[in-house]
């Protein structure tokens, strides 16, 4: 009977403690995964459009006020993030027709989802003629602020009655009463 060498058992051990080191690794990143998935929020409402209620929503302005949207006047809402691109491209366009407007036909905000001051400082610097305000429910982001640019017309009741990409601006001011016509 032939005895395997000593280079011989020490290649499989070699082996095997090669593959219980992957597969440590393995667990242990795992494990790593599970812990930060379970510490991450609850995934976001679906983005809020037509018809949805968000007359519980209330904005932080930068005069410390607070904005409840719903009970009183329609709203036209400017949703943006200061660190975004595509902000930045209709950030001319939403200066014109904010220059342009009659305030006294309906409020205007620009909403961000991000740090008050900064998109105080955004909006000064595109020349935003508006109220500023933001957004930042405990846990993230609110389903509200996903998309930017966008627009929302908000009724008096506090319904989303239309909203679009930035670009439309005016097309969805025009859903407010009348409000918003060029």
């Amino acid at each position: 009977m032939v005895q395997p060498s000593n280079i011989e058992s020490r290649g499989t051990t070699s082996r095997k403690g090669a593959v219980v080191t992957l597969l440590s690794a393995v667990a242990v990143g795992q494990m790593v995964a599970l812990e930060r998935r379970e510490r991450q929020p609850d995934p976001l409402d679906p983005p809020v459009s037509i018809g949805h209620d968000v007359s519980e929503l209330v904005v932080a302005d930068s005069g410390g006020a607070t904005i409840a949207l719903g009970g009183q006047d329609e709203t036209l809402l400017l949703v943006f993030d200061p660190d975004c691109v595509h902000s930045a491209r209709v950030a001319e366009t939403w200066a014109a027709w904010l220059a342009e407007q009659d305030s006294g036909r309906h409020r205007t905000y620009a909403v961000s989802s991000g740090p008050l001051p900064a998109a105080v400082r955004y909006a000064r610097e595109k020349g935003w003629n508006v109220r500023v305000g933001a957004l930042a429910p405990s846990g993230g982001q609110h389903p509200l602020t996903m998309r930017t640019p966008w627009v929302f017309a908000v009724a008096a009741d506090g319904r989303v009655v239309a909203e679009g990409h930035g670009s439309r601006l005016a097309e969805v001011a025009r859903s407010l009463g009348g409000a918003g016509r060029e």
